[in-house]
Order: structure tokens, then C-alpha cells, then sequence
């Protein structure tokens, strides 16, 4: 199992008691190192482009082509279920629950455990029902749902099980429910900057600039997204505690103007990807706030794999990750899963 540096920290400078003099322990306390490794490398059975990923290594996404996606939910023990032509299946929770929509934008859709399909109603306000992909989909089965009618601007509900809330927040002109938590607060982007709603209750993110626009969240309120600054490039950036950071993409400068985090779990692991020159989309992952790219794509490689030009990725809370690779002997596509290991 291959072990990979990540950080190395700065030397702590110590007073002695004689100059000449450096105990044992100053010397152990000079350098220390952070590693992580990878392992645990599973190649499923069947190809596809994984959207979602949960604690049963359950995964959900897309597969078919010639334009006809298919909503796939695979399993962890190799079983996998292919739904209609035109479904998404976007997002999955650990009770193995997941939601999609329909590709015309026209229906939303929950499937149970065994994959057994339910169509939800449509909105009762809004006959003319555009949909915004639903993302995310919590224990307790709620589901965030963006409309967008001809002519109007998008608005929010949450799905509770048994009908839709409205999630209005004063003042605003639009709301974009990005994202569903265990608290059962909802990520909801509007004209006035990023706000948390829950039950009619709303607060918004004042750290953030209005212009930062969000993709995801965890259950302790930590959110990623992208922001286009004055460069002209579509950077992503991390929100904790009050304070937002820029994620570092160094490695890739020259290279592209576009990247898009689609997830973040409670350990601090971002799976995401960027778009180059050619709209070719490679995987990024960060970790600690530190891109780990490199070092996944070297554990790959070890194992005969590379990237493959899809930017579908996720991870689950066990620091397990799933994305498409090239098999590099039979230059075929693959799936595989992963687990981090810090």
C-alpha cells in the first residue's frame, strides 16, 4: 500500500537551555508529518457515471448513450437496476433511498431501498412545473425541489414526504435550493447571497459574497461552490466558521477557467472536477484543504487505471470515493471505488 506526503509543517523553533543543545524530543518535534494512503480498490461490474455514493457503498447515476440516459441505482453486492430512458438519479441517502427527476423536466421521482419507483406529485402553485435538478435526499426523505416556469424566476420547496413547503426567504426575487442536510436544513442560493433555511426559518451566510455561488453542504454547515473572479476563472472555494477560502487549484493553471465541487462530506474530503480548453472534465479531489489529485491518480495508475474524461464523482462519510477511470490494458471505461485513508 502506497503512502503519500501531504503536508509537512513548518519547523517549530525551541528555546534551549545552551544554544549547542537539542534534546531528543526537540529533534522528534522539529518535522512531523500528516500521510495518507488508499486501498480497498473495488471495480464494479458494470460501467456508468456515478452521481451519488452512500455509506453502503450503494451508488446512483447515469448510464446508456445516443442521448438516452437511464437512471441506474447499483448495489453493493453487484445487483444494479436500470430505470426508464430520460431519469436521473442524482442523489442517494443511507437508508438507500434516492431521488431523480425526469430529463424532460417534468416530474421528480423517489425510489425505496429496492428500487421501486414513485412518481411525486407535481406542485399545486405551479402548473406550468419546470424542474431544477433535486438535489440531495436526507434520512428523513426529504427532497429540495427548484421550479422554473416560462418567464419567471426559479423558487424552492422541500419535499417533506407528504406534501411541499415553500421555502420563502423575504425579500428575495429568486431562490435555488442547492442541497439537503441530516438537520434537514436546505442550501438555497438567491439574489441577496446564501441563505440556510429550515421550517420557515432562514439566516443567511453573511461571510459569503452575494456573487459565490454554492453546490453543496454537510451536516455542519460547511459549503462549497464556485465563484468567477477578475481572472475570469470559475474558482471553487470552501465556506467553515465564518471565514470562506479559495481551494487551491495551482496545478491546473493554464489549463482551465472552469471548476465545479459537487461534494463535500464531514471529514473535510471535496470531490469535484474541471472542465478544460476541449470541455474535457478530469477529476479533482481535495482533502484537509489540500489538493490531493496527484496522488490519487498515481494510486490509480499503480493499479493499470487513469482518469477518464468524466467529471462524475462523489464520496460517502467513510472517506470512500467513486469515479470513472480508463482501464489502461484494454483501454475500456470503468467504475471503481476507493477508500481514503488519512
Amino acid at each position: 500500500m502506497r503512502v503519500f506526503l501531504i503536508t509537512m509543517l513548518a519547523i517549530v523553533f525551541v528555546t534551549c537551555a545552551k544554544e549547542d543543545e537539542i534534546t531528543e524530543n526537540q529533534i522528534n518535534n522539529l518535522k512531523q508529518e500528516s500521510t495518507i494512503s488508499f486501498q480497498n480498490l473495488e471495480t464494479l461490474d458494470y460501467f456508468f457515471l456515478p452521481f451519488d455514493l452512500n455509506n453502503n457503498r450503494v451508488s446512483v447515476g447515469l448510464t446508456g448513450g445516443g442521448g438516452n440516459p437511464k437512471g441506474i441505482i447499483f448495489k453493493n453486492n453487484g445487483d444494479y437496476l436500470i430505470k426508464n430512458e430520460w431519469e436521473y438519479i442524482v442523489s442517494l441517502n443511507e437508508t438507500n433511498f434516492s431521488s431523480g427527476f425526469n430529463g424532460n423536466g417534468l416530474g421528480v421521482y423517489e425510489y425505496d431501498a429496492s428500487g421501486e419507483r414513485t412518481e411525486l406529485p407535481n406542485i399545486p402553485d405551479e402548473p406550468n412545473f419546470r424542474l431544477f435538478s433535486p438535489n440531495g435526499i436526507n434520512s428523513q426523505k426529504q427532497i429540495p425541489v427548484t421550479t422554473n416556469n416560462p418567464g419567471d424566476s426559479p423558487n424552492s420547496y422541500l419535499w417533506n414526504g407528504t406534501d411541499y413547503e415553500e421555502i420563502l426567504i423575504p425579500n428575495t426575487n429568486y431562490r435555488i435550493a442547492h442541497d439537503v442536510n441530516e438537520l434537514g436544513d436546505v442550501l438555497v442560493e438567491t439574489d441577496l447571497g446564501i441563505y440556510i433555511w429550515n421550517q420557515g426559518n432562514s439566516k443567511r451566510i453573511e461571510a459569503i459574497p452575494t456573487n459565490f455561488i454554492p453546490t453543496r453542504f454537510n451536516d455542519s454547515g460547511q459549503i462549497i461552490g464556485n465563484v468567477i473572479l477578475p481572472d475570469g476563472i470559475r474558482t471553487p472555494w470552501f465556506y467553515s466558521d465564518g471565514k470562506v477560502e479559495l481551494l487551491p487549484i495551482n496545478n491546473y493553471l493554464g489549463m482551465t477557467d472552469f471548476f465545479y465541487p459537487r461534494k463535500i462530506n464531514n471529514n473535510n474530503l471535496i470531490v469535484g472536477y474541471f472542465k478544460d480548453y476541449e470541455h474535457k472534465e478530469t477529476p479533482v479531489v481535495w482533502f484537509q484543504h489540500q489538493d490531493i489529485s496527484k496522488e490519487v491518480l498515481a494510486f490509480l495508475t499503480e493499479n493499470n487505471y487513469t482518469f477518464n474524461d468524466s467529471g462524475f464523482i462523489s464520496c460517502n462519510e467513510k472517506n470512500d470515493i467513486i469515479l470513472n477511470v480508463i482501464d489502461l490494458t484494454t483501454n475500456e471505461n470503468k467504475t471503481v471505488i476507493f477508500h481514503l485513508n488519512p
